[in-house]
């Protein structure tokens, strides 16, 4: 396995930021079963690009996932898809 460096991320992706999480709402698929997490992003400092002030990002319900706090600023790294 390779690992990616994080200039690595940054110079591959579309949009870097910094945001605050505002919100989250569980999402579901089917209505028995939360398939994820929504996070409504407010976006504090653009380091790449230039995204809208607030974003949603989903964080799936699997081994991936990545909780993440309200109130709590993270690094976003979008990538294209």
């Amino acid at each position: 396995m390779e690992w990616v460096t994080v200039a690595q991320e940054f110079s591959g992706s579309d949009v870097v930021v910094l945001g605050k999480v505002t919100g989250q709402d569980q999402w579901s698929h089917d209505g028995e079963f939360w398939d994820g997490t929504l996070y409504t992003v407010r976006v504090t400092e653009v380091l790449k690009a230039s995204p809208t002030t607030v974003m949603n990002t989903y964080s799936e319900n699997s081994s991936g996932r990545f909780p993440m706090d309200i109130g709590t600023t993270y690094v976003l790294i979008c990538v294209p898809r």
